[in-house]
């Protein structure tokens, strides 16, 4: 989606000017975006609801719930507008979070997308997701990775390394939740990544009126073996709780760990759709 942006504005941001592009934020038609170029919009804001999830990616990355409704810990990589940030701290007040963003200029912005100060259950702290999650051991109950920059995925939050990372913070019975593009040509070489880091407890769900990709994997197999039942129950509960279309969210999984049972399956359907890409 392209919005107008002023000439003084993208000098200012430095988006006129090739190999500069910074942080910006850009207003008008009742919202507040959080952009890098003129095309991406990393975050948006509804100002007259600064709390609702507007995007349907972030929307599609609350099924983490389905599996684990009330975290005791949270980590984020990547705060972008703040909107899964905000969620956390005010849909889960028992939730400790912690919003780890690579960018300062990000957060600076974080005023003027509501992200509430730190207090004893929020922080945001500038660092690389990746060495940060070197600190944790086994206490993350909620992973939720969503760190793009101007040229999509950052390098660093796609490799194995990092998968195996990721795994090894987490709970038993926790989850992480990777926001993909489809897009992107390597989408099916992180899912590969993914799936090996994870022993194939992985589910991808595509977003709503989107072109992301969420993927939950789990050290342990509940994302694959929770009966159906429970997760539509689960999500007819959280629905009614938060308005938010969780039986979509539980419908959407169920269909997909049928549809892929097997991990490489997951990732032929992605090179598949590369190809048709490029043909």
């Amino acid at each position: 989606m392209t919005l107008p942006i002023h000439r003084a504005l993208l000098d200012q941001a430095g988006l006129a000017h090739p190999g500069q592009m910074a942080p910006c934020v850009v207003q008008g038609a009742g919202h507040r975006t959080l952009q890098f170029d003129l095309t991406a919009i990393q975050s948006r804001m509804a100002l007259k609801d600064p709390l609702h999830l507007v995007l349907s990616y972030t929307r599609s990355m609350l099924a983490f719930r389905l599996f684990v409704p009330d975290p005791g810990q949270v980590v984020m990589v990547g705060l972008g507008g703040g909107s899964l940030a905000k969620y956390c701290y005010h849909a889960l007040p028992g939730t400790a979070t912690t919003v780890c963003e690579i960018d300062a200029r990000v957060i600076a912005l974080r005023e003027q997308f509501h992200v509430p100060p730190d207090d004893e259950r929020f922080q945001v702290v500038c660092a690389d997701g990746a060495d940060y999650l070197r600190r944790r051991h086994a206490d993350v109950d909620v992973l939720l990775v969503d760190g793009f920059d101007s040229r999509g995925i950052h390098p660093s939050l796609c490799t194995e390394a990092f998968y195996r990372r990721c795994l090894d913070c987490l709970t038993p019975n926790g989850v992480a939740v990777f926001n993909l593009l489809g897009t992107d040509d390597n989408a099916g070489i992180y899912i590969h990544r993914l799936c090996k880091a994870f022993a194939d407890q992985v589910v991808v769900i595509r977003a709503e009126d989107s072109a992301n990709y969420i993927v939950l994997a789990s050290p342990s197999g509940q994302l694959r073996q929770t009966p159906d039942e429970v997760v539509l129950a689960q999500g007819a509960l959280l629905e009614t709780v938060t308005g938010y279309q969780f039986g979509q969210y539980a419908r959407r999984l169920i269909v997909n760990r049928q549809l892929y049972a097997q991990a490489e399956q997951v990732v032929e359907a992605f090179d598949a759709q590369r190809r048709r890409r490029g043909a």
